[in-house]
C-alpha cells in the first residue's frame, strides 16, 4: 500500500505542473472511476467473476476532427472470488495505456490500445474461524505484471461527463481477461502547451 500512495502523489503532483504549463487550446484532462468484471483464464483453476473498483487520470489530444490520443493511468483492482485453493485472489496494478480514439459520429468514439498493468501488491483472504473478522488477509507473490491490448468505445453524455466501455485481452492466456465500466469527469478542457 506503501508503493501506491507514492505512485499515486507522483501522479497528482505531475497532473498539478501539467496544468500549470498549459493554456487553452488541444489537450483536455478527465479524471476516471471504473468498475472491472475480472476472471482468471486459466481453465484448470475454479473461479467466478467479480466487480472490483479503479480510478485514475486520462488526458486527450486531437490529431485530427475525427481521430484522438488517449493516455493515462489508473489504479486498479483484479482478482476472483472462491478461488479453490488460495481463497479470494486481489491484486493492486498501476496501469498506464495509450489509445487511439476514432470518432465516426458526433459524441461517440471507438477505441483501440495498450496499457502494462504493473502488479503493485497481491493478497488473498481466506476464512480465519475468528469471531471478530471472520477472514485473514495474506500476501501472495504468484501474480504477474502484464501487457494487455483494449477495444472499446467512449459516449459523451454531455459536455463534462463521458461514459466508456473497455474489453481487456491479456497478451498471455494465464493473466485476467476483463470488461470495464467506466466514468470519466473532465476537469480541464482543451488545453494545449504554451
Amino acid at each position: 500500500m506503501k508503493r501506491i500512495s507514492i505512485l499515486l502523489l507522483v501522479v497528482f503532483m505531475s497532473m498539478g505542473v501539467c496544468a500549470q504549463q498549459y493554456t487553452r487550446g488541444n489537450i483536455s484532462m478527465g479524471l476516471t472511476v471504473s468498475l472491472n468484471s475480472t476472471r482468471l483464464l486459466n481453465d484448470t483453476v475454479h473461479y467466478n467473476r467479480t466487480l472490483l473498483p479503479g480510478a485514475g487520470v486520462d488526458f486527450y489530444s486531437s490529431l485530427s476532427k475525427s481521430l484522438k490520443i488517449n493516455f493515462g493511468a489508473q489504479v486498479s483492482m483484479k482478482g476472483t472470488n472462491d478461488f479453490d485453493t488460495l481463497g479470494d485472489l486481489r491484486g493492486f496494478y498501476l496501469e498506464p495505456h495509450i489509445a487511439l480514439q476514432f470518432i465516426p459520429i458526433k459524441k461517440l468514439r471507438l477505441e483501440g490500445g495498450v496499457q502494462y498493468s504493473h502488479v503493485v501488491a497481491g493478497r488473498t483472504i481466506t476464512l480465519a474461524g475468528d469471531a471478530s473478522s471472520g477472514t485473514k488477509w495474506h500476501d501472495y507473490q504468484g501474480l504477474r505484471s502484464p501487457m494487455e491490448y483494449f477495444v472499446g468505445l467512449h459516449a459523451e453524455l454531455d459536455r463534462r461527463v463521458h461514459f466508456g466501455l473497455r474489453y481487456y485481452i491479456p497478451h498471455k492466456r494465464t493473466e485476467f481477461n476483463r470488461l470495464e465500466i467506466r466514468a470519466i469527469i473532465l476537469m480541464i478542457e482543451g488545453y494545449t502547451k504554451r
